[in-house]
Order: C-alpha cells, then structure tokens, then sequence
C-alpha cells in the first residue's frame, strides 16, 4: 500500500497497543531521577544533554504530569503524558475525527513510537502536542518554546516526554496559571486583551486549541502564555472546529469573570473570527 492511502482516525482499534502501567507520586519521581521507571526517553534526553538532573514536580494530572528538569539551557519542563490504554486519560473522539496521515508515515510514527514503549494512541497523542507546539510558535502564539523536533523522530525519541521551555522565575517556582494568579483590575484586563490575541493568532494559523480558559493560560512576567494543546484541531481537517472554537470562546470568557471581565461570548467569537479572516458566524470554510 502506497504513503498515498491514508489511514483512520488516530484510534483505530488495530494500532492499540498492551497497556503499561507506570509507578505514581513519590514512586514516579524516584524512578525519574535514578532512570529506573518506564520513561525511556529520558535517557535520550539525558545524551542531548537537554536534561541533567530531575528538580521536582510542577504539576499532576490526569493526563499528564509536569516536571521541572536542569539541562544546557537551565531549567525546563518536562511535559510526560500517561498512556490512555492504561485505563487513565483518554482523549474524546471529536478531537481524533480528522486526523489523518499518510498510511506510510503512521506505520513509521508507530513503529518508532513502540520502539520508545508508546502505544499507538499515546504515540500519536505526543506527536500531535509537539507538532502543534512547533506550528504555534513559529506562527507566533505565545506557547512555551519546543524544545525537541520538529521531526518525529526527534520527538518521538524522547517517549512519552514532550520537552519545554520552563514558564516561571530563576529559582524554580513555575508562573501560576491565570485562574490562580488573582491580578489587579489592570494586570486582568491586559491579560484579557492578550488572551484574546493569542485565540486570534491560533485560528489565524488554522488551528483551534479546544480547552480554551484561563486554566490553560499561564500569567507570567505581564505576559500570557497557551499550554496543555494536545486536543488542539485544526481548521481544515476537524468537521468540529467551529463547534470547538465556540466551546473555546465561552469557556474564556466564564473563566476570566471572576477578574470582573464580563464580555458577551457571541462578540467576541465574532471579533476573534473576522480578526483571523473568517465569517463572524457559521461553519469554518474548508
């Protein structure tokens, strides 16, 4: 079968692979830091020389856990993803619907990703974030920097780790994110104003980060900065972009009034839409 016939939606049955589980908490840190747990990828990390030392843990969640790493460049995060067949976080379909490759490139994505202990859902689920991450930053969205890549072989060398620039001071302590940083009425209508920048910019280069709130924008230096995009959808591929965006757009908007930002969302998804060249209303044009 040729690169030209492509393959189905990320999730397909027959790319699953065997569940692995991994040590949690305090276990998981341990293992981080003596190289004895299931991430073989920080080895590789390790010879880059991105990764010297583990620091500690900036944060925990169902997905994924954040951990703060000394390397070359100083401090960085570690963004290490939990396998969905695991029986823990797995991604909702109305992300995966549209996503497509080449059927030749998937079978070498899969291929390099098992030769890292990935399953073939997570494999394509790291893929996904580190590329968007990369697309993102060169069209100019304040995401964290990527940090290895683009290629996915690069990426997909590190495992389940997806390595970032570190958001926070010279000491370690990492920003907070917006919801938590309690700004002045200032500092939360230009976080506002930036906020809106970047959900401006992302539709701008055609993509839809699909968990939009100021739970997922850390405030830092005056500055807003996009994490966590791995549900990020694009434009032209995902029938449920324009579904996204809108979802994306009241979630902002609830999550910044508490600041006492009160907006209409119908406004501003139609100021966000004309600002990234679209029609203010209706379906996304494929």
């Amino acid at each position: 079968m040729s690169d030209e016939d492509y393959g189905d939606e990320y999730g397909d049955e027959r790319f699953r692979g065997k569940p692995k589980r991994g040590p949690r908490g305090r276990a998981r840190m341990d293992a981080l830091r003596d190289q004895s747990g299931p991430d073989a990828g920080l080895a590789k990390l390790r010879e880059r020389g991105l990764v010297h030392e583990i620091v500690g843990e900036l944060k925990s969640g169902k997905e994924a856990d954040v951990v703060l790493a000394r390397g070359e460049a100083g401090l960085i995060a570690l963004k290490i993803h939990r396998d969905p067949s695991a029986g823990g976080f797995r991604p909702d379909a109305v992300y995966l619907e549209g996503r497509r490759m080449p059927r030749g490139r998937l079978r070498k994505v899969l291929d390099r990703g098992a030769r890292a202990g990935l399953s073939a859902d997570l494999a394509l689920w790291v893929l996904h974030e580190a590329k968007t991450l990369w697309e993102l930053h060169g069209a100019g969205v304040p995401v964290p920097r990527p940090l290895l890549g683009p290629g996915a072989h690069e990426i997909l060398d590190a495992g389940r780790i997806v390595p970032m620039a570190f958001i926070g001071d010279p000491d370690g302590t990492p920003a907070p994110r917006l919801a938590d940083a309690q700004p002045t009425p200032e500092e939360a209508q230009e976080a506002w104003r930036q906020a809106k920048d970047a959900a401006a910019a992302m539709l701008r280069a055609g993509i839809v980060h699909g968990d939009l709130s100021a739970w997922n924008l850390l405030w830092h230096d005056g500055r807003i900065v996009v994490v966590d995009v791995p549900q990020a959808v694009t434009v032209q591929d995902s029938p449920h972009a324009a579904q996204l965006f809108t979802r994306d757009v009241r979630s902002l908007v609830d999550s910044v009034r508490p600041m006492g930002i009160d907006e209409d969302p119908d406004e501003v998804e139609a100021e966000l839409r004309v600002r990234a060249g679209l029609p203010p209303r209706g379906p996304f044009p494929f």
